[in-house]
C-alpha cells in the first residue's frame, strides 16, 4: 500500500529500517492541538543503532485519518522535493530532520471534520530504491476546541 492506504503493484524493495521521534514534543507520541492553531513539529529519523539517518532524496507523507485505511482528512507531503507542508532540514547540520507544518486553515471547522478517533501516521519512500516504509505508526491526533468557540 502507498501512504494514502491504496494498494500498489510493482517490485517492493526492502528499505533500511528507520524510525522517527518528534523533537518538539517528546512527552507523548500523540499530537494534541487546538482547532485553528498553527503547529510545527520537528521529526528526526534514526536507524536501528539510534543514529540519525541522512534522508536526502526521501519522500514523506504525514496523514490524518479517522481510522486505518480511511480517506485522509489532512495530508502533508514532500514528494520529489516539492513541499506541501513537510520541509526537509539541512542534512549536514540537522541530519535526519524534517518538519511538518499544520496551518491554522487546515483545522478550521469548514476544513476538518468534528469528532474523535482521528490518528496520524508518517510514511517515507527512498527515491533511490522506491521502497516504502511506515516510519511512525498510527498515533492519536486530538483536535481540541478553541476556548472562544463556545463563548457566550
Amino acid at each position: 500500500m502507498d501512504a494514502s492506504g491504496r494498494s500498489f503493484r510493482g517490485k517492493i524493495h526492502r528499505m533500511r529500517a528507520i524510525r522517527t521521534k518528534k523533537v518538539t514534543d517528546q512527552q507523548t507520541d500523540a499530537i494534541v492541538m487546538v482547532r485553528a492553531e498553527t503547529r510545527v513539529d520537528t521529526w528526526t529519523c534514526y536507524d536501528d543503532a539510534g543514529d540519525p539517518v541522512d534522508i536526502t532524496g526521501f519522500d514523506f507523507w504525514f496523514t490524518v485519518r479517522r481510522c486505518p485505511f480511511a480517506d485522509a482528512v489532512l495530508q502533508k507531503t514532500l514528494i520529489g522535493g516539492v513541499s506541501a507542508g513537510i520541509t526537509l532540514l539541512n542534512q549536514t547540520t540537522n541530519k535526519g530532520q524534517f518538519t511538518v507544518t499544520i496551518n491554522h486553515a487546515d483545522t478550521l471547522e469548514t476544513t476538518f471534520p468534528w469528532g474523535c478517533g482521528f490518528e496520524f501516521d508518517v510514511f517515507a519512500r527512498d527515491q533511490s530504491t522506491q521502497a516504502y516504509q511506515q516510519i511512525q505508526a498510527a498515533q492519536p491526533f486530538i483536535l481540541e476546541s478553541a476556548p472562544t468557540q463556545f463563548a457566550a
